[in-house]
């Protein structure tokens, strides 16, 4: 009677840990790692109008491929992009233009939120990524130009 009620015991105690370790959100990349893969594929995607692989994300609404946006981020670029009459500027580079590279200058977390300093090859330009964890995964939330 003992052993059962030991092995009981035993099941009941991993069957707690098994759900408890169930709830645990598993984080697939740091801040700055979404924010570089983010930016490394938009700069390849817009850097070189010659190429065959180049496209206006912001005309043809190819930001809304990338899964490091939110989606309340998304609507919020709609609205911007929509809202300009002649021209504008990449709300993604805080440019007219499009630099060469853009790099992490500094990251700033909290539990759930994080703010992502970068910078561009223009000298003297930088903006903050704002992000959110959701569902486990850093996404970017607003992009504050400077």
């Amino acid at each position: 009677m003992k052993n059962k009620a030991r092995a009981l015991l035993l099941l009941l105690i991993g069957v707690g840990l098994t759900a408890a370790c169930a709830h645990v959100e598993t984080i697939e990349m740091t801040p700055d790692a979404v924010v570089k893969e983010f930016y490394d594929s938009y700069l390849e995607m817009v850097s070189d109008p010659t190429s065959e692989n180049f496209q206006n994300p912001l005309v043809n609404r190819g930001y809304t491929d990338f899964e490091a946006l939110s989606p309340k981020f998304i609507v919020q670029v709609d609205e911007l992009l929509a809202s300009f009459e002649f021209g504008g500027y990449d709300p993604f580079l805080c440019a007219q233009n499009i630099p060469e590279a853009i790099q992490v200058d500094k990251v700033q977390t909290t539990k759930d939120t994080a703010e992502v300093t970068v910078s561009s090859s223009f000298g003297n330009h930088q903006f903050t990524v704002l992000m959110e964890l959701m569902e486990g995964n850093w996404l970017i939330n607003d992009i504050e130009c400077q």
